[in-house]
């Protein structure tokens, strides 16, 4: 996949994830403000009928309606009646005259609801009692007895708000007015003669704003979004991932294949030189030059055979079967030493074997072992510094139950980006179109296999410029007999 496109695709993703994220919050938060104005209208509804009530209980009890022509004073009488045969409240404290006051009720109603043209104007006469001593006559207002009426309202309509009731008096001794109560809005009562009346009070209740109520409304909602957005982002996450794995695949395949072409080229052409002289420059006339090279072209050949070998085993389906055995770690290491000085000359290295384990007979797979140890060392060799000779330090040690091998070069390093890649099968560093390090990848892929098959670990520490160390651990005697 070209890279251009990668990203293309990458963003438009994104783009569609967060626009889909967007309008999923914003019906989300719609669908919240609106349930949480329809609770605030609803206890503000509920507040102002339970003013009222209070305000009905309260004039009941202090006055007795006579019933007149009036429609308004009628139906005030028949609230009243009705309200108080459901709230009543003995803390609401009036006393009773023998005598009587008159005073006016003047309304326009049409079919009890304001209204601005062709409405029934009506005046007439309510009698109620009168006190003896109406200067002296007050009805208690107290903050107990009104809670208790907004207590009960708030329970009759399922409401569990905390509220505070606070009063204030007005400097207003004749008049008792309103206007934010829905029952003298609606009759606009506004104004009532009576010297003995004392309801000059304002009552204010600050309810607490319920965030939890529209919530657990949308509840089910929110949480089936949630769901459906979580899908969304996981199938997107592994989409994205699945998109970057096969990009990094694709990378790894035309690096490989580049690989594989320059390892194949070299015996090739080795071979073919070789052949070359041969045939015509004499050199099959020179028995001890032919032999020579005959041996040149028969080794390049075992050695692309050996490539192609690991290639094959290394992406074969089938695991790794190692064969254990006991054998002798320092003569192993002498082999070791011996087989490696032609690479070590051509290439003017220094190697330094300490073998400081205690233990000298240790159980693994001989030929698995060895050829650990060797692909270390052309790891190291394939990333030396040009500039400077490789140097090779191999130290063995042992512990209570373990044996400890540290390898360590004085390599270019790898950087930190790549070191958890380095024993992924055919991963090789980068370097672009430079093939200076030839190898398919495959190398630390097979140490890391041969100790894990060991019940051993590997860990790595490299440093840019500084070199690499390997640190391996292998059981002295291993539980996979």
């Amino acid at each position: 996949m070209e890279k251009r496109k990668f990203k293309v695709i990458i963003y438009l993703l994104a783009i569609s994830t967060v626009a889909m994220l967007i309008l999923q919050s914003y019906w989300l938060y719609s669908d919240f403000k609106l349930n949480r104005e329809k609770n605030q209208a609803n206890i503000r509804r509920v507040v102002m009928e339970s003013l009222d009530q209070y305000s009905l209980i309260s004039m009941s009890k202090l006055y007795k309606i006579e019933k007149k022509d009036s429609i308004a004073a009628r139906q005030l009488a028949k609230t009243i009646q009705s309200l108080t045969q459901i709230y009543s409240d003995d803390s609401i404290q009036t006393k009773k005259g023998k005598n009587t006051v008159t005073f006016n009720i003047n309304t326009t109603i049409d079919t009890l609801e304001e209204s601005s043209s062709d409405t029934l104007q009506a005046s007439s006469k309510v009698s109620v009692h009168k006190p003896e001593i109406m200067h002296k006559e007050r009805l208690v207002v107290t903050e107990k007895a009104i809670s208790e009426v907004i207590k009960k309202h708030f329970q009759a309509n399922q409401i569990t708000n905390p509220y505070q009731l606070s009063l204030k008096s007005v400097q207003q001794p004749r008049i008792w007015y309103t206007k934010d109560t829905l029952l003298f809005q609606k009759y606009n009562f506004i104004a009532v003669q009576g010297k003995a009346i004392d309801l000059n009070v304002i009552a204010t209740v600050h309810v607490e704003d319920d965030m939890l109520g529209p919530l657990k409304s949308i509840f089910w909602t929110l949480l089936i979004s949630l769901l459906i957005v979580l899908f969304i982002m996981y199938g997107l996450i592994y989409l994205i991932k699945q998109l970057r794995e096969e990009k990094r695949m694709s990378e790894i395949k035309n690096d490989f294949i580049s690989n594989m072409t320059h390892e194949f080229k070299t015996p090739i052409s080795t071979v073919s030189l070789a052949i070359q002289s041969i045939r015509y420059f004499g050199i099959k006339d020179d028995p001890e030059k032919l032999d020579e090279y005959l041996g040149i072209c028969l080794n390049e050949l075992h050695r692309t055979s050996s490539m192609i070998e690991r290639v094959l085993k290394l992406s074969h389906e089938k695991p790794f079967v190692i064969k254990l055995e006991e054998f002798s770690l320092s003569e192993l290491l002498t082999t070791f030493h011996n087989q490696s000085k032609p690479v070590l000359t051509e290439f003017n290295g220094i190697m330094d074997i300490q073998n400081d384990s205690t233990v000298d007979l240790i159980t693994a797979d001989k030929v698995h072992f060895g050829n650990l140890l060797f692909n270390l060392l052309d790891n190291s060799i394939k990333y030396r510094k040009a500039e400077e000779n490789p140097h090779i330090l191999i130290r063995f040690y042992n512990g209570d139950k373990n044996l400890h091998m540290v390898f360590r070069d004085n390599g270019i390093g790898i950087s930190k980006v790549y070191l958890h890649k380095i024993f992924e099968n055919f991963f090789r560093v980068p370097t672009g179109n430079v093939h200076n390090a030839q190898g398919f990848g495959l190398g630390l892929s097979y140490v890391q296999k041969i100790i894990h098959l060991h019940n051993g670990s590997i860990k790595v520490h490299s440093e840019v410029s500084k070199g690499t160390t390997f640190i391996i651990e292998i059981p002295l005697i291993p539980n996979n007999k």
